[in-house]
């Protein structure tokens, strides 16, 4: 949904998004910090391409905010903290739209 936001608008960080969707479904604490190189011209880790592809979009980053939040209770087995996300998450909602 996001990519076709920009297919239109701006085709670099359409490309990117495509190309790099994935690292957004990972787990923040995964995301490596080791530095490898693309088409011989970047020096980039798989956190700064998160980073990158983030800064595109408030409400993506947002979006992925709270998604790492439910990753994380889920990971830690924690509901309460998990319910907690959720109920603020749409009370946040409710107020923009209303």
């Amino acid at each position: 949904m996001m990519q076709c936001h920009f297919k239109n608008k701006n085709k670099r960080k359409y490309k990117k998004l495509k190309k790099y969707w994935k690292l957004l479904l990972k787990n923040s604490y995964d995301l490596s910090t080791v530095k490898y190189r693309q088409n011989g011209m970047f020096d980039l880790s798989s956190e700064e391409i998160v980073n990158i592809l983030l800064s595109f979009d408030e409400e993506l980053k947002e979006s992925w905010n709270i998604y790492q939040e439910i990753l994380f209770a889920i990971n830690n087995k924690n509901y309460n903290k998990l319910k907690k996300i959720i109920s603020n998450y749409y009370i946040t909602k409710l107020k923009i739209h209303i």
